[in-house]
């Protein structure tokens, strides 16, 4: 038998029995699999390392990355998921009192006809995200040159000497990144090596929303920048595409970040800051639209894999209050059904 139908054979028959409904089952495997993350680290980290580099001898000096992207947090989330607690990060905290909150207006969702795009959009004066930028051409002016000083700072003067920067994870992901460089024209970096599935960090700009550098997730080290001539272009622009995963506003002008967040939908915001929200646990990471259904983190990934049912439990032997509801409808029936439907609390039904 194929071990991995075995495996799901065995799965579906500890659900059918039962053994996996109880809270306390739930909270005991979680707090198991952050045992495991914890006591695993090292390894994890390892493979993690060998997986982006093509010569598993040059791994990753700095492990800040990992630490703080894949490995606290992720032990974290397991022991809120079973505790069901919302917390914030004390180095959040100083930010100020309640940094974080879950937006509860509502976005109407749409039938999606294709396979979900996940993206980083980012709107605002100046907006700098791993998909691309909208900001004015005087911004980009500037821009640029402080692109350039980050990834020198991050990567040297020769980012294919550095530790820190990974390789594209297989060549078919490396031909389709190269590819992308022909889109718009090459401000920054634009080299590339096949024999280690190296792209240097690279700029784009003059790049127009028809190109494919604009069309498909990149999840590569290309940056396509895009001229807008002001806000209300760059929510445009914004509003045109599918509903992105998260979307970031950088400017500093509060009203601005707040005309960002009001006349856009998406499925993460940051004002001022980029990735952060994915990192807290008090925060549904999630999309909307073509960039996903459903969140998780804490006792949002209970609540989008669990089934909520609604129940109705009613009294025997009201059947004749409930003859209201069926024909031969009457004017004095109408008045009653709808006095019936006034908003109330179930437990008076």
């Amino acid at each position: 038998m194929d071990p991995f139908e075995d495996t799901l054979r065995r799965l579906r028959e500890a659900f059918s029995s039962g053994l996996t409904r109880p809270a306390e089952f739930r909270a005991a495997q979680l707090k198991a699999l952050g045992c495991f993350l914890r006591d695993n680290r090292q390894l994890l980290q390892q493979a993690l390392e060998q997986d982006l580099r093509k010569e598993t001898g040059r791994l990753l000096e700095h492990k800040f990355d990992y630490i703080f992207f894949t490995g606290s947090p992720r032990v974290g989330k397991i022991v809120m998921a079973a505790a069901s607690k919302h917390l914030t990060p004390v180095t959040l905290e100083l930010g100020g009192k309640n940094p974080c909150y879950v937006d509860n207006d509502c976005d109407p969702q749409t039938v999606a006809n294709r396979m979900a795009f996940f993206r980083y959009f980012n709107a605002g004066q100046t907006c700098v995200a791993p998909d691309y930028v909208l900001c004015s051409p005087e911004t980009q002016e500037r821009l640029l040159p402080a692109l350039q000083n980050a990834i020198t700072r991050f990567y040297g003067e020769d980012p294919k000497s550095s530790p820190n920067l990974g390789r594209i994870i297989n060549e078919k992901h490396f031909q389709r990144l190269r590819g992308l460089l022909d889109c718009g024209r090459v401000a920054i970096g634009g080299q590339s090596d096949e024999s280690e599935r190296y792209i240097a960090p690279t700029v784009l700009v003059d790049v127009q929303d028809t190109e494919p550098v604009m069309q498909e997730e990149i999840f590569g080290p290309i940056l396509p920048i895009m001229n807008v001539r002001g806000l209300d272009e760059a929510i445009d622009v914004i509003s045109r595409q599918e509903k992105p995963l998260a979307l970031y506003a950088f400017s500093n002008s509060s009203q601005v970040v707040k005309q960002v967040l009001a006349r856009t939908s998406s499925g993460g915001f940051c004002g001022n800051d980029g990735f952060m929200h994915m990192t807290l646990t008090s925060l549904p990471l999630g999309g909307v639209g073509a960039s996903g259904m459903g969140s998780y983190h804490g006792k949002f990934s209970f609540d989008t894999f669990s089934h909520h049912r609604a129940c109705l439990l009613c009294r025997p032997g009201m059947e004749k209050i409930y003859s209201i509801r069926y024909p031969p409808y009457t004017p004095r029936r109408l008045r009653m059904l709808l006095m019936a439907l006034e908003p109330r609390s179930c437990t008076l039904l």
